[in-house]
């Protein structure tokens, strides 16, 4: 996936977030079925956020390790 289809997809679960409190405030639905669906975005992006953060990781590990294999052929 790439990192802007990662970014739309963060911004549509922020966007589901808050359809669901406008409609929970206008009073079609009630605010424990709104609160139960944030709950679920909130996990879900978090989870989506740690992806992010393990692959950026994982990325910056593998270029100070090419950096450093070419330090050690030169």
């Amino acid at each position: 996936m790439g990192k802007f289809d990662r970014f739309n997809e963060l911004h549509g679960l922020i966007n589901q977030a808050m359809e669901l409190v406008v409609r929970a405030r206008s009073g079609e639905i009630n605010n424990n079925e709104a609160l139960d669906g944030i709950w679920e975005l909130l996990v879900s992006l978090d989870y989506e956020l740690q992806l992010i953060e393990r692959e950026h990781r994982e990325s910056l590990i593998h270029k100070l390790l090419l950096r450093r294999i070419v330090l050690v052929k030169n």
